[in-house]
């Protein structure tokens, strides 16, 4: 039987501490550098590793929320009614990829509903409503601050983020339902 992704990741993880980092000059700063980078991001994979179903699943199930939302209150003339109507055909094309527990459809089917939410918003400043522009600014923008805390918490493992310390916990931001 072939090992996890986890103890693949976990395997790397020691072949670097215990024998290619040790084996670097000191000199090479680069080298040390880099390597020590490599390691940080390895040891977030292997931690993530676990969660990435659920995790594209989350944020897949976000956006759909945002597109109803932003179908729901659409308003506005030709362009505008026209594309709504197209995300909420894109919405209503829920296919069987998306929900197979695989990162990657979950992942194409929030890119397909990101590109037609895009096209609304786009469609809105030409000839939306002022109500429906105001509106979808405060949705997509309140779904843009959760879904960059929820980034911002997941890879905060990788020691990148100068405020890691100040975000709630990963695993505490995926229970919140704040649709």
């Amino acid at each position: 039987m072939a090992p996890d992704t986890t103890t693949r990741l976990s395997g790397i993880v020691k072949a670097l501490e215990g024998v290619i980092i040790p084996a670097l000059s000191e000199a090479d700063s680069l080298a040390q550098e880099q390597a020590a980078i490599a390691l940080s991001h390895l040891r977030m994979m292997s931690q993530l590793s676990d969660s990435d179903v659920e995790y594209e699943q989350h944020c897949l199930r976000k956006i759909e929320s945002l597109a109803e939302d932003l179908v729901s209150s659409a308003s506005g003339q030709g362009f505008t009614r026209e594309r709504a109507e197209s995300l909420a055909r894109v919405l209503g094309s829920r296919g069987t990829e998306a929900t197979r527990p695989r990162p990657s459809a979950a992942k194409r089917r929030r890119n397909e509903i990101a590109r037609a939410i895009a096209s609304l918003v786009e469609a809105s400043g030409i000839d939306g409503d002022e109500s429906f522009v105001s509106t979808s600014q405060r949705l997509i923008l309140n779904h843009g601050k959760i879904q960059a805390d929820l980034d911002r918490s997941r890879y905060a493992a990788a020691g990148l983020d100068p405020e890691a310390g100040t975000l709630p916990q990963f695993e505490a931001l995926m229970s919140l339902d704040e649709d």
